[in-house]
């Protein structure tokens, strides 16, 4: 059975109050684990939205030669309008428009499994934390509900409107799962 996995960590946001501690740390060690249940793996560190959109086109590309296809991510993650998003480091906080407009849609990376025809789609999202603008005024609280083609599994660190934690050099969804 052939198996890849792409994996993001993103913990260098340009905005200095959105730093995290353990996402990177996550991507790496998942991956380790992954090598070593004979995944051919890629890491992709404290990327751009732009970094992100083609790393996702390619996995798309080549996912169709495999049985089996995982993406992680750990980093800001957020619901806006019913949506998903996955915050990349240029993502803009100054509103929930301009976060929603400068970060990835999930339901774009589940698309892109799915156009694929991979059999097995794993998704797992360390990314639930609520996120804070100007103060008092938020983007979201989690993620919003999600439907997952067959052939998928989605595990995500929280259920929707609760908060990921960091603890130490792991998020602890994701120290958990190693």
């Amino acid at each position: 059975m052939k198996k890849i996995a792409i994996l993001f960590g993103n913990d260098k946001y340009d905005f200095k109050w959105a730093q995290l501690q353990s996402a990177v740390n996550d991507a790496k060690a998942l991956e380790e684990k992954l090598v070593n249940l004979s995944f051919e793996t890629k890491s992709i560190l404290n990327s751009s939205l732009g970094t992100m959109a083609t790393e996702i086109s390619d996995y798309e590309t080549v996912l169709a030669g495999y049985d089996v296809g995982l993406f992680f991510f750990a980093g800001h993650g957020f619901q806006f309008g019913g949506l998903n998003y996955l915050a990349a480091t240029d993502t803009s906080f100054a509103d929930d428009r301009s976060a929603a407009y400068t970060s990835f849609r999930l339901d774009d990376v589940i698309e892109a499994m799915n156009r694929s025809n991979v059999s097995i789609k794993i998704l797992i999202i360390d990314a639930c934390r609520i996120l804070s603008v100007g103060g008092s005024r938020g983007i979201g609280t989690g993620f919003a509900p999600i439907f997952a083609p067959r052939g998928t599994i989605i595990a995500f660190a929280t259920s929707p409107g609760q908060t990921a934690k960091e603890k130490g050099e792991h998020g602890l969804f994701t120290a958990a799962i190693l």
